[in-house]
């Protein structure tokens, strides 16, 4: 946190499909989850 009240991150993730099914979907899958953690950040990103 700055002097001024600015928090600031960084997050960085590693993920694996870990079943068939997750492997099965493949760039859809990868789709899915950018799209969840873009609505992460866009919700840590409202005033």
């Amino acid at each position: 946190m700055t002097e001024d009240g600015t928090v600031t991150f960084e997050v960085t993730a590693f993920s694996r499909p870990a079943t068939w099914l997750a492997r099965a979907t493949g760039p859809l899958g990868r789709a899915v989850q950018y799209r969840i953690t873009t609505r992460y950040l866009q919700a840590l990103a409202e005033p």
